[in-house]
Parts: C-alpha cells; sequence; structure tokens
C-alpha cells in the first residue's frame, strides 16, 4: 500500500515492468468482464504516468537533452491512442478520471518553472478542467467508493489549482480563469464535506478521511474575493503537503482499517 501511493507522489521508482506483466493484462482485456478492462486500462494509463517528467527537481531526463515540452507532447499522443483502443470502457466514469487526470499530470511540469510559456499554462487548464468536469459530475456519495489513489488525484489537482492560478495571475493577469480555479478548489472543499456527512461513511467511520481531506484543503484558505491567485501559491509544497497525509501512519492505518485498494 505505501509503494503504491509513494509512486504517486514520487517517492518510489517507476514500476518495474517484465514480459508476464503484459500477458497477463492481454488475458484480462480479453475476459469481457468490465472490472478487468478497466483494470487494464488503469495500469496502462499509469505506464505512461511512469515516463511523465513531473518536476525538473525530481526527473532523471535532462532539459537540455530533452525538453519537458516535448516528452509531455509524446505521451500525450500515447494517451489520445490509448482512448481509442477498444474495448475501451467509455462508459466508466473512472476511467475517464483517470484519463485526464494523466493528462493533468504529464503537462504539470510546467508549474515548477519559474517562468512558463503561457500555451503550457493554457494546457494545464484544460487538462484540469476536463479533470474536475468529470469529477463534480459525480455526486458526493460516490466519492465513498473512490479507491486512495482516486483520493489522491483529486487532492492533487486540487492543491494545482492553487499553484496554476498564481501562475495566470502573475504572468497573464487572466482573471476569469482564475476565478473558475477559486471556484473548483471550493466545490472540491465543500463536496468533500458533503461525502462526510453521507449515513453509509459515518456508519463505517470513513467520514473522517473526508473531513480530513476537506479540513486539508480549508488549511490553505481561498475566497473569491481574494480575487486572484496569490504569489504564495507559487511555491506550495504539493508534494510535501500529500505526504504528509497519505504517507502518514494515521492514514495508512484508516486504509487498511476500511481494506482501503489502489
Amino acid at each position: 500500500m505505501r509503494i503504491s501511493v509513494s509512486s504517486y507522489i514520487r517517492r518510489t521508482d517507476g514500476l518495474l515492468w517484465t514480459p508476464y506483466m503484459s500477458t497477463c493484462l492481454d488475458d484480462l482485456a480479453t475476459s469481457g468482464t468490465p472490472g478487468d478492462v478497466a483494470l487494464v486500462y488503469v495500469i496502462k494509463i499509469r505506464r505512461v504516468l511512469d515516463k511523465a517528467p513531473y518536476s525538473p527537481s525530481n526527473s532523471q531526463i535532462s532539459a537540455t537533452e530533452t525538453p519537458f515540452d516535448f516528452v509531455a507532447a509524446v505521451l500525450q499522443t500515447e494517451l489520445d491512442k490509448l482512448a481509442t483502443e477498444a474495448p475501451y470502457p467509455v462508459e466508466s466514469p473512472g476511467i475517464t478520471r483517470h484519463l485526464t487526470y494523466a493528462s493533468f499530470a504529464i503537462s504539470e511540469f510546467a508549474l515548477a518553472q519559474p517562468s512558463p510559456d503561457p500555451q503550457h499554462l493554457y494546457t494545464i487548464y484544460e487538462a484540469l478542467k476536463s479533470y474536475f468536469d468529470a469529477f463534480f459530475s459525480l455526486q458526493p456519495s460516490a466519492y465513498l467508493g473512490f479507491t486512495l489513489v482516486e483520493l489522491y488525484q483529486t487532492m492533487h489537482a486540487a492543491l494545482s489549482l492553487r499553484k496554476l492560478s498564481s501562475h495566470l495571475t502573475t504572468r497573464m493577469h487572466d482573471k476569469q480563469r482564475v476565478e473558475k480555479l477559486a471556484s473548483w478548489y471550493q466545490q472540491v472543499s465543500r463536496n468533500l464535506k458533503d461525502a462526510s456527512m453521507y449515513p453509509g461513511a459515518k456508519r463505517d467511520g470513513r467520514a473522517a478521511v473526508f473531513d480530513k481531506l476537506a479540513s486539508m484543503l480549508e488549511s490553505f484558505p481561498w475566497e473569491r474575493s481574494e480575487g486572484l491567485g496569490r504569489q504564495d501559491d507559487n511555491e506550495l509544497n504539493i508534494d510535501g503537503a500529500m505526504s504528509e497525509v497519505f504517507l502518514s501512519e494515521e492514514w495508512l492505518g484508516i486504509a487498511d482499517q476500511f481494506g482501503w485498494t489502489f
């Protein structure tokens, strides 16, 4: 469990792939079981993400050898191809969230740059918009069925709204988009709080989990009346904040208690 979460927070190496694993994926893809097919696509998406230069400080790819925007474009092509493969489970909202999150993650490198290309910032904006369109299409009660990875993706994307807003404010003065980012951030917080109030969450104790996640977002207050993103948000250590929650003994104990999977 710790290894799976660590891989998302970039604390471990990418997944070591073997030919046998490819054979297993092929078998699952032809099983005819929707859950198996969905699992195949989640794994394939994750393999694409393992190649992403998340940030210059963590990447082993030298910027002088391979520009990050070139790598992101190649990986986006892989995702686009994956999305057209049959039998793609288009009816699965979970797959849609994984794909749209991946599109954001492979372009995230721009947020770590001091002076990112404006086009890269707009690419991130559109990717986050697609992700949250899929996320907000669900009722908060549906979050109770999320895996830990899906919860991580939601929190990572939400905190990234703040960093993007800082860039769009200081470099682009794009008030309209920044206000959208603020509204998404606040809605995520409200929805997580709402999820903690559902009888099912209260009955099995998961209410504390969603309340904790909502409180994490609330600890970085962002009022639309403040207007635009703040310069401080550009320095927000998202990996550090996520590690404190998702790799803590308290959190992993909660995950074990509920038998939460990835």
